[in-house]
């Protein structure tokens, strides 16, 4: 890795964590149809406006030992982890993508999305229309404008996502939320008809895997309602980032046999 790689790998780092903390604002306020922008940030249990050092993307969080200068309330280990996760994401779109200004800039599209769906899914096991509305014009001109592959197969990447899950939806109602079937329509958008298929199969194992963590550690009883956007975007972004490496390493296998 060159010097000025190292550099700009630490510069999306920094912005991935800057974004991060936004993130958490947007996937915490949007779902109550609360601004973005006003009231400031406080602490959720003693109403404490948080101060420059508090909003400081992880460090705060590091520096305050996990909890609250004023009421000494522990703070959900949630946000910096998903400061922590686009900080990293970020920085790996630029070292997979810097030559691809087109598909970095993709990348960073589906990692925000990503980040924003699973706070607000995890918190409030909501998909606001509001977020994947903001992000399905940008990620759909962008595959129509500047498609690596053939556009039309974005298009129906978004077509076979949404259809594939609203499927599910109507055939057993109740397993499928009407959040995760235009989630996986926006994010089919961004990854091509190929990658649905596989991000539907990866989110399945990723879903169950954490369901069975959850159950496990007593987080969440048989009946409980555990959230499947993160699943979906965490499989997404597998598919999007190693998609041919793991179709490769599947098909790999039965030729072998």
């Amino acid at each position: 890795m060159t010097p000025l790689d190292l550099f700009f790998t630490l510069f999306f780092f920094i912005l991935g964590l800057c974004f991060g903390s936004f993130y958490n604002v947007v996937g915490l306020r949007i779902p109550l149809k609360q601004s973005i922008v006003s009231p400031p940030s406080r602490c959720p249990k003693c109403e404490r406006r948080l101060s420059v050092l508090d909003l400081l993307p992880l460090a705060g969080y590091l520096f305050r030992r996990g909890k609250c200068a004023n009421c000494k309330k522990p703070i959900a280990i949630l946000y910096p982890l998903m400061e922590l996760l686009a900080g990293i994401l970020f920085a790996f779109a630029y070292l997979q993508y810097n030559t691809q200004p087109t598909e970095l800039f993709i990348a960073l599209l589906l990692i925000s999305l990503s980040i924003i769906v699973s706070v607000s899914d995890t918190i409030y096991r909501r998909i606001p229309n509001a977020v994947l509305l903001t992000f399905l014009p940008l990620i759909a001109l962008c595959r129509i404008i500047w498609p690596v592959d053939f556009w039309y197969s974005y298009l129906l990447g978004g077509v076979l996502g949404f259809a594939l899950l609203f499927a599910i939806a109507a055939i057993k109602p109740g397993a499928m939320g009407m959040g995760d079937v235009k989630l996986l329509g926006v994010l089919g958008f961004g990854i091509g008809w190929q990658n649905v298929l596989l991000t539907l199969f990866l989110a399945s194992v990723i879903g169950l895997a954490v369901a069975i963590v959850l159950l496990v550690s007593g987080k969440v009883k048989w009946k409980g309602a555990i959230p499947f956007g993160p699943s979906l975007c965490a499989a997404a972004l597998l598919a999007f980032f190693c998609g041919d490496r793991l179709l490769e390493a599947y098909l790999s296998l039965f030729i072998q046999l």
